[in-house]
């Protein structure tokens, strides 16, 4: 893949479909392949309103889990 960006990789796995589940939680919860798509397609909208352009860098700290 010449396109590391991690939409690409996550979008390379969609060619079972979209209503394939993507993850499964202990408590049946289900997110469907479709479901992420829309979800990234929301925090790149986030991301431009903020300013942040095509080659930008941005970094997230998360808790420990």
């Amino acid at each position: 893949m010449t396109n590391a960006n991690p939409y690409a990789l996550l979008r390379s796995r969609f060619a079972g479909g979209l209503d394939r589940p993507f993850l499964v939680e202990p408590d049946g919860t289900t997110t469907t392949y479709g479901d992420m798509d829309s979800r990234s397609a929301q925090f790149a909208g986030a991301l431009r309103a903020l300013g942040v352009a095509p080659g930008d860098r941005v970094a997230a700290q998360l808790e420990k889990s």
